[in-house]
């Protein structure tokens, strides 16, 4: 049995994910799309060894930011963590809030073909046309996928345009007919609306406390530019502009904020349509003691 524990970001899932683990002996695996690269580290929130507490944490530092990394390798990569995990006699826990990783990871989630002519393809159509261009296409195309996916959530609206391209399937229907490959207890996360926004803006000062500008400096002196995949990421792509002199530090931290933001309101949507248990978090320690009781029923 997989415990999962998902969620918008700044919820205080890694907190609870290390409490949980020294409670029933887990050892965590990360289901997050960013923390997997190596040297970014301040603008993702890495998990430091302190905030670890001693507990082993698995899919976090594993490729460099200059490769391209995707949902099925995360897959190939995270059940080998899973079984060491098991070989191990501890329960794997993971937490993240990248809810693809989460959902393909648990799930028989086959997104259909790829072809990354293809996406280029669309991605470029995107660039010159525009967000509502490309959303009233998946409209036209496939009105069930357009129906759940926000136009300004681009990347969803690409992969849907190459699922329907190539296979002529909605991504949605693909959504609905998923079964588990895995057998796990998701919970999830909620905290207020305006205590998320002021953790999330908190988070953002204190990254840039940390030297969030030095690590973009680090990271592009090290040939990691921003056409990298890892450099699309909030935190690190609203640099561009300002790099470029076309945008201010401020209006870089408040474009970070911004994002961040709306970024947590899809992450909600997106983990609303699991199969989870939610929980309020309102301390730690508590809400760890919550889910031991729920799982030792």
């Amino acid at each position: 049995m997989i415990l999962a524990i998902g969620g918008a970001t700044a919820t205080g899932k890694s907190a609870l994910a290390v409490e949980l683990a020294k409670r029933i002996g887990g050892e965590i695996v990360s289901a997050d799309s960013m923390q997997i690269y190596k040297g970014m580290d301040v603008g993702t929130a890495k998990v430091t060894e302190e905030e670890k507490g001693g507990v082993p944490h698995y899919m976090i530092d594993i490729v460099s930011p200059k490769e391209p990394y995707n949902v099925a390798m995360y897959v190939e990569d995270a059940d080998k963590a899973i079984e060491e995990i098991l070989s191990h006699g501890k329960t794997p826990i993971l937490v993240g809030g990248t809810g693809l990783y989460i959902r393909s990871l648990l799930y028989n989630y086959s997104l259909g073909a790829y072809d990354e002519k293809l996406r280029a393809e669309i991605t470029k159509e995107y660039e010159e046309k525009g967000a509502d261009a490309l959303w009233n296409k998946l409209l036209a195309l496939d009105p069930l996928a357009a129906k759940k996916i926000h136009k300004n959530n681009v990347k969803r609206v690409i992969r849907a345009l190459e699922v329907i391209t190539l296979t002529g399937k909605s991504i949605a229907d693909v959504e609905e007919t998923q079964n588990k490959r895995r057998e796990h207890r998701l919970f999830c996360i909620e905290i207020d609306r305006e205590t998320l926004y002021k953790r999330i803006n908190e988070r953002v000062d204190r990254m840039f406390d940390r030297g969030l500008e030095n690590e973009i400096d680090r990271l592009l002196a090290d040939g990691v530019d921003f056409s990298c995949q890892s450099m699309q990421a909030i935190g690190y792509k609203e640099f561009a502009a300002y790099k470029q002199g076309i945008n201010t530090i401020d209006e870089v931290k408040e474009a970070i904020k911004i994002n961040s933001r709306h970024y947590a309101k899809r992450q909600e949507t997106w983990f609303r349509s699991m199969d989870a248990e939610w929980l309020k978090m309102d301390d730690i320690k508590e809400t760890a003691a919550k889910i031991e009781h729920i799982i030792s029923k």
